[in-house]
């Protein structure tokens, strides 16, 4: 007899981090310059010279530091027994590991797109291996690179609305491939991360 689970995946993100990149050795590595003379970061905003980056939530509101995973999917598995023993299986899936709002407000005029990519850290660091789980985070129908080690960024073009007062928001979604794993003997753990978001702007 085989029973059916739909559990919370309790995707909790760690430390929520919008970065802006600053160093000169991470700039050469990844292939582009921010050069800024000023940078805070405190509580998920980032502000240097002509730019100020914040993750919120749908509501305009800072975001928590579990506020990441509010829109997530649960993980399905199912759950058997062999011989008095419990197996586990998880199908292949796609689900929704998490999300915010990017909103990013331009003070300098020559700033008219930003680069953008993500690093992702998972807690159980063989969660990706056992699921066989792939990421990508879709920024307002766009979708940025990002891996658990780096990555190139993505250009992602600014509108007039940056330059506003409320400045431009982007949705942000990331996305969970599960490609499934074959009978496992440990019951599906919880998938939790810490996810780093890095944004750089681009003058002309």
């Amino acid at each position: 007899m085989t029973t059916y689970k739909n559990e919370r995946n309790r995707k909790k993100l760690l430390v929520p981090v919008v970065a802006l990149v600053l160093c000169a050795a991470a700039m050469i590595g990844l292939g582009y310059a921010a050069l800024v003379s000023d940078v805070t970061n405190t509580d998920n905003v980032v502000a240097a010279d002509g730019l100020t980056a914040r993750l919120e939530d749908g509501n305009g509101n800072l975001l928590s530091s579990s506020g990441f995973d509010a829109t997530a999917d649960d993980l399905t598995y199912s759950n058997s027994q062999n011989n008095s023993t419990n197996v586990y299986k998880v199908p292949a899936q796609n689900i929704v590991l998490g999300g915010a709002t990017l909103n990013i407000h331009v003070t300098d005029p020559s700033v008219t797109s930003v680069n953008v990519y993500y690093v992702i850290t998972w807690t159980d660091a063989s969660a990706p291996a056992t699921y066989g789980i792939t990421t990508a985070l879709d920024m307002g129908g766009q979708t940025v690179a990002g891996t658990a080690t780096s990555v190139s960024p993505a250009a992602v073009n600014l509108t007039s609305d940056a330059s506003s007062v409320d400045g431009q928001d982007f949705v942000l979604v990331l996305n969970g491939t599960v490609a499934g794993s074959d009978v496992l003997s440990n019951k599906p753990v919880d998938l939790t991360y810490t996810i780093t978001i890095y944004v750089s702007p681009i003058t002309v």
